[in-house]
């Protein structure tokens, strides 16, 4: 294993994941359900970002969360202010 990878995978045991949501940047989005199944997983979310992730009076799904119930569900962004537009600005290749 080379020094990077272990260095990497150091630094991830000893991030809490669940006060990293508060320093991490937050993005838009639209979820729609697919199914009855998808209606009770973004109530599920729903409560966990107003209760657990609940971050400055915000509330905040993180993304492990979102990718864990994100089968029946439909996300999406329909803004300028999403992750997509935000990693082409900022990307250093042309």
């Amino acid at each position: 294993m080379n020094l990077a990878l272990n260095t990497i995978m150091r630094l991830m045991k000893k991030i809490d994941l669940e006060l990293a949501h508060k320093r991490s940047r937050t993005f838009p989005c639209s979820i729609l359900v697919k199914n009855a199944k998808g209606l009770k997983d973004l109530f599920r979310l729903v409560s966990y970002s107003c209760t657990k992730y609940l971050n400055s009076a915000k509330p905040t799904i993180p993304r492990s969360l979102l990718e864990q119930y994100r089968e029946d569900l439909l996300i999406g962004s329909g803004n300028g202010d999403n992750e997509v537009f935000e990693e082409l600005l900022n990307s250093k290749r042309i």
